[in-house]
């Protein structure tokens, strides 16, 4: 007779369990401030964002502008962790993508600023001493953040 029982006990996994545990879940939750006129350069962005396993919040596809705009940008915000603002002439003409990124700021995210379509010298000052790319590395922006967010 065995004196251990638990040598006899066969542990049964159902599939849906072992399915959910290879899934994929998100590493991380990151704030995409756009103008809405960039939302094709948004969309690569999240693209690449949510391959990397990501959870994506694209803000600015609309810009109403008022109180509930930036009520909503602050629930994004707040349960961000990190932001990335693309830096496009349409977003610089933008007095909301400041304001959004005294949310993120005050948040004290993780602030990346994307640019596209414009040189350093045109960043403005509220982005400087911030992490700012050009467009063409956004590949080792996602790869960064999603070793962050492990």
């Amino acid at each position: 007779m065995n004196s251990n029982p638990s040598k006899n006990v066969q542990y049964v996994v159902p599939k849906r369990l072992r399915a959910l545990k290879k899934t994929k879940q998100p590493r991380g939750r990151v704030f995409v401030d756009i103008a809405p006129e960039d939302h094709s350069l948004a969309q690569d962005i999240a693209k690449k964002l949510a391959a990397a396993g990501m959870d994506v919040e694209v803000f600015g596809k609309e810009r109403k502008g008022g109180p509930k705009q930036l009520e909503s940008a602050a629930a994004i915000v707040r349960k961000s962790d990190a932001a990335v603002f693309l830096l496009t002439p349409n977003s610089l003409r933008s007095d909301w993508m400041l304001a959004e990124l005294g949310l993120a700021m005050g948040r004290e995210l993780p602030v990346i600023a994307i640019m596209a379509g414009i040189d350093r010298v045109a960043v403005p000052a509220p982005f400087w001493g911030k992490e700012v790319v050009s467009f063409d590395q956004l590949d080792n922006v996602v790869a960064r953040l999603s070793r962050e967010k492990t």
